[in-house]
């Protein structure tokens, strides 16, 4: 961040995939003599504490929660519906596709019939 802030590039925002990498920009682009939220908006991902903290503090225009336990729980039903497709003789990746490309216009009352179960 000191480097891009010094090469005396506009900067307008800095979106940093973790808050503790964002709470870094924010502080280099202070000690830059610059005001993270006025001069460059600066926001971070995980909605933790620290990130919540350096939002009341104005120092992160922004933090986005990242629920790891959902995240870990949708990858765990995605890997089991795959493995149940190849058991059953599908083709994975096809029934992925095919069952996403279905899915936004599929009744929830027929649901079930797009498990992989043949």
């Amino acid at each position: 961040m000191n480097i891009w802030i010094v090469s005396g590039k506009k900067i307008d925002a800095v979106a940093a995939n973790a808050d503790e990498m964002a709470i870094g920009a924010a502080m280099a682009t202070t000690q830059a003599g610059l005001q993270p939220g006025k001069d460059i908006l600066v926001g971070g991902s995980d909605g933790g504490p620290a990130g919540l903290e350096a939002v009341k503090r104005d120092h992160l225009a922004v933090t986005v929660y990242q629920d790891s336990r959902a995240r870990r729980k949708a990858r765990s039903i995605l890997q089991s519906l795959l493995a149940t497709a190849k058991l059953n003789g599908l083709a994975s990746s096809a029934w992925l596709r095919d069952t996403l490309e279905k899915l936004p216009t599929w009744p929830n009352s027929r649901i079930d019939e797009l498990l992989p179960l043949r």
